[in-house]
């Protein structure tokens, strides 16, 4: 699943900043500049979701592209694998780091050089969520039975 890809490609090695990318995003600059400013008390990602009781009583950074430094993978552990096949991992992330005490901060994609294919697809992303939508809901109802909501 894509939670063990993650899971056993940063226990494979150990860095100061573990960077988490779906295999659509491009990156048009170096990264190592921008790294070494970022906090590592802070799960990083370029999309930001407020609290939408609708879905989730939490806010959370969107898994297309995810900064996560050592220090909060050790703190918060990791991926869980029972978000399978690849829905709700970066939700109940960034859950689990606001409780561990780090924030959730939100990268600008134009400071960065970062281009996220997906939006090209997105007839064909509707057409997939579409047809995985049992395991969808399936995943957002352990997800939040996990975390009491």
């Amino acid at each position: 699943s894509y939670a063990e890809g993650i899971n056993i490609g940063i226990k494979k090695k150990k860095a100061d900043w573990y960077i988490i990318s779906n295999n659509d995003v491009i990156y048009k600059k170096p990264l190592a500049e921008h790294i070494s400013k970022l906090d590592p008390d802070v799960f990083y990602s370029y999309v930001y979701h407020p609290v939408n009781h609708q879905l989730w009583v939490w806010d959370y950074v969107t898994g297309c592209n995810l900064f996560i430094s050592h220090k909060l993978w050790k703190a918060v552990g990791e991926i869980d694998v029972k978000c399978w096949p690849l829905y709700f991992e970066d939700v109940d992330y960034s859950y689990r780091a606001v409780q561990a005490g780090f924030g959730l901060g939100v990268l600008d994609v134009n400071e960065l050089g970062v281009y996220h294919l997906e939006m090209e697809r997105e007839k064909d992303r509707s057409e997939l969520k579409q047809s995985l939508n049992k395991e969808r809901e399936i995943i957002k109802a352990y997800v939040r039975a996990k975390h009491g909501f």
